[in-house]
């Protein structure tokens, strides 16, 4: 029997008891009464109903609840990410083709430099080329140190991301714990208010209750 079908079969009762062999209406009064009660029921009635949709909510959240983030929609973001970003930084690696090609680069370009070199001072611009030369040379080489570098630093942010990313995760499950138990602590106030309204109205409306 629903809680609603309760509220009625009790009010029920109270009018049977209240009303005198063959008086068919109730006064005025005393239905305003029983609606005045029927009502404050039905308001405890619906809270507690909402209170268990609620709880029932809360804690199959908690019950369904995994501890391997790549399992959930947002470890699964978080870890289609680390995917991206850790193959582009393998395109970075020191054995990758970007860094063979920008060595096979500088090594031809030393090449090119003792190239010019051998020439005679009468070819044109011959210095001037031989140091714009060997300025790309040591630009190339900052250039391997510089994106090695930056690939590590790339690695370790990633890494620090991840794991703030765990942490908060393993808070929010915390916290979702701790918010089923207060909505459950709610669902039993609400059912002591129906069951402490019961009692009133028992004790209230019902001149001779039905010993336990």
């Amino acid at each position: 029997m629903s809680l609603r079908c309760l509220c009625v079969v009790l009010l029920a009762g109270a009018l049977a008891a209240m009303a005198p062999p063959g008086f068919a209406n109730e006064n005025a009064l005393e239905r305003e009464s029983i609606e005045t009660t029927y009502a404050e029921l039905n308001k405890i009635i619906a809270d507690l109903e909402g209170a268990i949709t609620t709880a029932e909510s809360a804690l199959e959240n908690v019950k369904s609840m995994v501890l391997e983030d790549g399992r959930t929609v947002t470890g699964a973001l978080f870890s289609e990410l680390k995917g991206k970003v850790s193959g582009m930084l393998d395109g970075l690696a020191p054995n990758s083709v970007l860094m063979d090609n920008l060595e096979g680069a500088k090594a031809n370009v030393i090449v090119l430099k003792r190239w010019f070199e051998r020439q005679p001072p009468s070819y044109p611009n011959r210095d001037q080329l031989i140091m714009r030369v060997e300025e790309t040379i040591k630009s190339y080489g900052e250039l391997t140190d510089l994106i090695l570098t930056g690939r590590q630093d790339a690695q370790d942010a990633l890494r620090e991301l991840l794991r703030a990313q765990f942490y908060q995760s393993m808070e929010l499950k915390v916290e979702s714990a701790e918010l089923s138990v207060e909505v459950t602590k709610r669902l039993v106030t609400s059912l002591r208010d129906l069951s402490t309204k019961i009692r009133q109205v028992a004790e209230e409306e019902v001149p001779n209750p039905i010993p336990n």
